[in-house]
């Protein structure tokens, strides 16, 4: 874990940079534009792992970066290409007014991953856009981590920076559970974290609405920086040029949230290769568990509703109300009868795929069956109690 003390000398040269990147591109989207926070009211848009998902949220997060251009997305896939082999995303460039970024299509499976790295690649397109660029690359690099922080998408950047992770996979008779750090970006957390609690307070905005969001290490920096700048807010207004009153309006956030019709996106998505035949499956290995689901309901009232219109049907031919009536009745009786079975459905994350009696995993999602739920919300819980046991001495 990174040294959470950030030197005098180190806190003054950040705020430096970040004043530099307000004096050119001015104070005030940087404390009146949104935050962007990983919830349903900042990025409405349901995920699924397929690369349409991606051109959706490549073009929201342009939208929250104001960059009106089109976009192509390439999909890549690391096991079969040599560019690009630990990156989940990068920025090609700008060509004839058309944003060029590439992902890694096993980052489909990894959505907290994959915005977090395409939101630093929005921020090179924004300072490629502006002319911002450094000649020397790992300036420039660490410079697009602080200008994710001014473009409001400092939340996924600050918790890339620092992941820990528990997974667990089958091997054979035994589970296997491994603790995993990965970190992303070109600043450290502390740096960042830095960073984003001088945003915080710079806008006035409350720390507490934002630590929730974020990873634990994070979220301890975030608050100490906090903690420390607010006292001092006015100094640190005057670091960064913004006058203490005077601001403009905050826009509506509806012109970042609105419905994106996937035929007028302006972002294309193409595939590099064969990458859905290596592809391996979203749960490969992993624990899931069977969830019965009952089919009584939903077959009650289609056999109801059927049941009724041919009853309608008969009071046409017969010219007597009591058929609708018999009608509905007996199909509602053919319905529960039929209801009244039972099928198994896969918990897997993404999955509830219908599962047969004998089968020992998921043929969609690669799961192996370890047992029984009563809920698909359980499948965490059982899955780490699972693990549990496996770790547990015999006798």
């Amino acid at each position: 874990m990174s040294d959470p003390e950030l030197s005098e000398i180190d806190r003054i040269e950040l705020l430096h940079e970040l004043g530099e990147l307000i004096g050119a591109r001015g104070y005030e989207r940087f404390v009146s534009w949104p935050v962007v926070r990983p919830t349903q009211e900042f990025l409405p848009d349901e995920w699924t792992p397929t690369l349409q998902s991606v051109a959706v949220l490549v073009r929201r997060l342009m939208l929250y970066a104001n960059i009106d251009l089109t976009a192509e997305v390439t999909a890549f896939d690391r096991h079969l290409s040599e560019e690009h082999p630990n990156a989940p995303a990068w920025f090609a460039g700008i060509e004839n007014g058309v944003c060029k970024f590439g992902i890694d299509i096993h980052e489909l499976n990894e959505p907290q991953s994959l915005i977090a790295a395409l939101s630093h690649e929005v921020a090179h397109a924004y300072r490629k856009l502006h002319f911002l660029v450094e000649d020397d690359r790992e300036i420039d690099e660490k410079l697009t981590d602080l200008t994710a922080v001014y473009l409001g998408l400092g939340v996924f950047v600050v918790n890339a920076s620092e992941q820990y992770r528990k997974s667990g996979y089958i091997s054979g008779i035994l589970a296997v559970t491994n603790w995993s750090v990965s970190s992303g970006g070109y600043l450290d957390p502390p740096s960042l974290s830095f960073l984003f609690a001088a945003h915080l307070v710079a806008r006035g905005e409350r720390a507490t609405s934002y630590l929730q969001f974020l990873e634990p290490n994070q979220a301890s920096y975030v608050r100490r920086y906090f903690d420390a700048l607010e006292s001092n807010r006015g100094e640190l207004l005057e670091q960064l040029s913004i006058p203490p009153d005077g601001w403009p309006e905050e826009p509506q956030l509806s012109q970042f949230v609105s419905p994106l019709d996937p035929d007028t996106l302006d972002v294309s998505v193409t595939e590099h290769g064969s990458i859905h035949e290596s592809s391996p499956p979203p749960n490969q290995g992993r624990p899931i568990f069977r969830v019965r689901e009952s089919r009584t309901v939903i077959l009650s009232f289609l056999g109801l509703a059927g049941g009724a219109v041919v009853g309608l049907v008969g009071t046409a031919i017969y010219n007597h109300g009591g058929v609708i009536i018999a009608g509905a009745i007996v199909g509602l009786l053919f319905a529960l009868v039929k209801g009244g079975r039972f099928q198994d459905r896969c918990s897997g994350p993404g999955c509830r795929n219908v599962l047969g009696t004998s089968d020992q995993a998921c043929s969609k999602c690669g799961g192996v069956i370890r047992g029984r739920i009563r809920e698909f919300r359980d499948q965490l819980t059982a899955e780490e109690e699972f693990l549990q046991r496996q770790h547990e001495p015999a006798g």
